[in-house]
């Protein structure tokens, strides 16, 4: 199963999707996140294209940055009951 089947069950969005979209909208570039988890370019773009996920602790700092949730940035979820009703994705 790809990280891409396994962290989306939302209008068919992956974590990648998600985090693009996101970044986007707050107007930052793949380097700014970068920078701003002290982290390599490339790295993020692998999130992006669902090619690796991050740690727990970027994936803690990114939802800061962005100012959104782990829930909605791994599973797509704005509340409990979505990830309850949508088990084992």
């Amino acid at each position: 199963m790809s990280i891409a089947c396994k962290f989306s069950y939302m209008e068919n969005q992956t974590f990648g999707d998600r985090l693009r979209a996101l970044r986007k909208s707050r107007k930052f570039t793949q380097k700014d996140i970068a920078r701003a988890l002290n982290i390599s370019a490339p790295a993020v773009v692998g999130w992006e294209n669902n090619k690796a996920l991050p740690s727990a602790e970027n994936l803690l700092n990114l939802c800061k940055l962005l100012n959104t949730t782990t829930d909605y940035l791994t599973y797509g979820a704005t509340s409990v009951s979505q990830i309850r009703e949508n088990p084992g994705h």
